[in-house]
């Protein structure tokens, strides 16, 4: 593998930041739904993608959980 032999230098420093993620409303036939505040009767305040989604999965394993019951 041939290596570089030209001069070179940087012509400028490059930050990489996370973009902002946020819930959006959703839109569906016309009928505008709002992003949910509000989970299981507390307010959503760490709306962060990793928080959604434990918060979506501890509500899908109640779910889970509550059909194992009836299905007994």
């Amino acid at each position: 593998m041939a290596s570089e032999t030209r001069a070179w230098a940087p012509l400028g420093m490059v930050e990489v930041t996370r973009a902002h993620i946020k819930m959006l409303d959703v839109v569906d036939r016309g009928v505008r739904y709002p992003a949910p505040d509000m989970h299981l009767s507390v307010k959503i305040t760490d709306t962060s993608p990793a928080n959604i989604v434990k918060l979506t999965l501890d509500y899908l394993n109640s779910m889970i959980d509550e059909a194992e019951q009836l299905a007994s």
